[in-house]
């Protein structure tokens, strides 16, 4: 007996050298620190609740309708996949946070809820790591400026609170923007979702301009945003989605605005400048961006003339 145990264990020892034990796949081995489903979704209610604490007034909850999440790409694609349905717990979970408020008027200060994810390495200064997720809330979208500030709730460098402070648009513009990572959705004022499946902005343009940057290419913008502001095309621009940068000293900084009308089912236009703006060849008045704005009706397909120089041909798709 002593010899056939003898001779198993030596089986044993020549077994273990000759075939190395099968370690498991890495792939299975999940990082702690790396970002999960939960943690995105925390991430983004955690920013919506501080903007509540900070926006709100006595008898009105007030809270940011825009966030940018902005995700290390070696993360981005693993979480990729489940964004819509992150989107969509988080909504449900926003819309029961905010009804369980006692105040009395419950809205923000856009017509829609937008979520943009993107990956990036960096927003600003700020580098971001693969275990890192950086989220940053504003009241809206339609911002008409790349430089300056805005009031945003987002972390602070070295704190893991969520704060509302000034924050510099120039932050945003190492961003390269990827469209199937935007979802939006109209506030629904009954205080529940209303869209059983949110889908990203791709394939839901309002109208779409095409126009010459340089001569001999026509270059094709789609219209995503109720209301964009066409432009002097500036490096920071790029990321935009509300913003269309025109490369040419014969467009002003802020030259024309066009917005959809929901209300109303059209499309409407509003000079910024004093030099000539034609639509289809008539003259429409210069305005302000005052309280009383001079907006002008923008025919479903039109050409715009800016400065007597650049054409720009008008779409709508919608």
């Amino acid at each position: 007996m002593s010899l056939l145990t003898d001779l198993m264990e030596s089986w044993s020892r020549l077994q273990a050298k000759l075939i190395p034990p099968v370690a498991a796949p890495a792939s299975v081995v999940a990082s702690p620190d790396r970002p999960t489903n939960q943690k995105l979704l925390d991430e983004l209610l955690a920013c919506f609740q501080a903007s509540i604490q900070e926006k709100s007034l006595k008898r009105r909850v007030l809270f940011d309708m825009y966030y940018l999440v902005v995700i290390h790409p070696d993360v981005y694609n693993d979480l990729f996949p489940f964004f819509p349905v992150i989107t969509e717990d988080l909504l449900d979970e926003m819309y029961t946070i905010i009804r369980e408020r006692s105040e009395e008027r419950k809205g923000g200060v856009a017509g829609y809820w937008q979520f943009s994810y993107q990956p990036g390495t960096s927003l600003g200064d700020d580098l971001i790591d693969p275990t890192q997720i950086r989220v940053v809330g504003m009241p809206t979208g339609a911002i008409q400026s790349t430089s300056g500030t805005i009031r945003a709730t987002f972390k602070p460098r070295n704190s893991n609170v969520y704060k509302t402070l000034d924050i510099n648009l120039e932050l945003l513009s190492g961003l390269e923007f990827v469209a199937t990572g935007i979802f939006r959705d109209k506030f629904n004022p009954d205080l529940v979702r209303k869209t059983e499946s949110i889908k990203s902005v791709v394939g839901e343009s309002l109208a779409k301009i095409e126009y010459s940057p340089t001569a001999g290419q026509l270059a094709t913008w789609y219209m995503k945003d109720d209301e964009i502001t066409i432009k002097r095309r500036e490096p920071s621009d790029e990321y935009s989605s509300f913003l269309l940068g025109i490369d040419s000293d014969f467009v002003a900084d802020r030259h024309v605005r066009i917005k959809y009308n929901r209300e109303d089912d059209k499309y409407e236009i509003l000079s910024l400048v004093k030099s000539p703006v034609m639509v289809n060849e008539r003259q429409i008045p210069p305005g302000s961006p005052g309280n009383n704005p001079a907006w002008s009706l923008l025919p479903n397909t039109a050409t715009i003339l800016l400065s007597g120089r650049i054409e720009l041909r008008f779409q709508r798709l919608n």
